[in-house]
């Protein structure tokens, strides 16, 4: 996705902070949660999709976090 969206994750995260990871993963546990109860209708944002982007990230904050923090 950085191809079309550059480093955004990133720049975002030197911006705003670790606020900015945790609005990403809410708005993606929201989406998940709608999809209990219904159907996508989008289809690039089924449920396997949506897990998968909260996969993701939590891994691109971890890696913010190490990187700016000097977490290991």
């Amino acid at each position: 996705k950085n191809a079309d969206y550059g480093n955004s994750f990133s720049e975002q995260f030197n911006e705003y902070g670790l606020l900015s990871a945790v609005i990403r993963l809410d708005d993606k546990m929201r989406r998940l949660k709608q999809l209990m109860k219904h159907e996508a209708q989008v289809k690039d944002e089924s449920m396997e999709d949506t897990v998968l982007d909260l996969a993701s990230y939590a891994i691109l904050t971890l890696m913010e976090l190490k990187k700016n923090e000097g977490i290991e």
